[in-house]
């Protein structure tokens, strides 16, 4: 699940996945054209969409893949 709420106006977007990692850049597309508002700060809880790579707690599968084949991976 990934899940969007902004603290001041309640406004929540939220979208169900089997694997949420692969849809991140989607979501946060549906996200800002969804967002009645310029988004200007993003606060996380720092799962692993948001890690870098070569950090310890970056061990999925799904990590290493992006980083074997080459995949751009923003943190």
């Amino acid at each position: 699940m990934l899940v969007t709420i902004d603290c001041t106006s309640k406004f929540a977007f939220v979208e169900l996945h089997e694997n949420p990692m692969a849809v991140f850049r989607e979501f946060s597309l549906r996200l800002i054209a969804a967002f009645p508002h310029k988004i200007h700060t993003v606060v996380t809880d720092n799962g692993t969409q948001f890690i870098t790579p070569s950090a310890s707690g970056s061990t999925t599968p799904l990590v290493k893949e992006a980083i074997a084949s080459g995949e751009m991976f923003q943190a």
